[in-house]
């Protein structure tokens, strides 16, 4: 579709019909106008895994967020928490969890710590509109860490989460 219609919004074709009898002499045509839409476009890119420890309770990581309308909404899913539930690591060995927090920030607006599962933020995030890949740099910061007094009263264990960024136009 895009090598037919460009960068334009409509396609336009026209149904033709001639007389049978005489097709020489009339032709009929009748445009058809289908109005096409695409999509917003999402990608986040630059996430990797992070390694808390006692001497590093606290890690910052950088990504891209690329919206094709230059706002997207950002939604973060844990593994072992509910909607509405702080983020929670688990412990591979017990049934211990250790809670973890999160902020999001971009390089165009302040930071928001996101404290619990399910938080959207209401107002769309202002990110990268014309490069997917943020000129090879970034526009977003995660940063993720653990009450330091928590954790070193939390039972010796290998804690764990997967959380999921979940990022939509808007």
């Amino acid at each position: 579709m895009k090598d037919l219609l460009g960068n334009e919004k409509n396609l336009e074709i026209f149904l033709v019909g001639a007389d049978a009898q005489t097709p020489l002499y009339y032709w009929k045509s009748l445009p058809i106008i289908i109005s096409i839409s695409r999509p917003g476009e999402v990608k986040i890119s630059g996430l990797d895994d992070v390694t808390l420890t006692p001497s590093s309770p606290k890690v910052t990581m950088d990504a891209c967020i690329y919206s094709s309308t230059g706002q997207a909404g950002v939604f973060l899913d844990g593994m072992h928490s509910q909607t509405g539930e702080a983020f929670q690591l688990k412990a591979s060995g017990s049934s211990n969890y250790l809670p973890y927090f999160l902020s999001l920030g971009t390089n165009k607006t302040s930071t928001k710590d996101i404290l619990y599962e399910g938080f959207e933020e209401a107002k769309p995030w202002e990110v990268e509109k014309k490069n997917e890949h943020c000129n090879n740099g970034s526009n977003t910061f995660f940063t993720v860490w653990v009450d330091p007094d928590e954790a070193a009263s939390a039972p010796e264990d290998t804690y764990s989460d997967t959380l999921t960024v979940i990022v939509t136009p808007k």
